[in-house]
């Protein structure tokens, strides 16, 4: 594995870690209401 593989996964690790944050967000709006 070169470092081009490599950087694929922290850039999909990146994209992941946003949508648990949003995730996140909704569902501590949720639990507000």
């Amino acid at each position: 594995m070169g470092t081009t593989g490599w950087n694929t996964l922290i850039i999909i690790n990146e994209e992941d870690i946003l949508c648990l944050a949003k995730a996140n967000k909704n569902l501590r709006s949720v639990a507000k209401k």
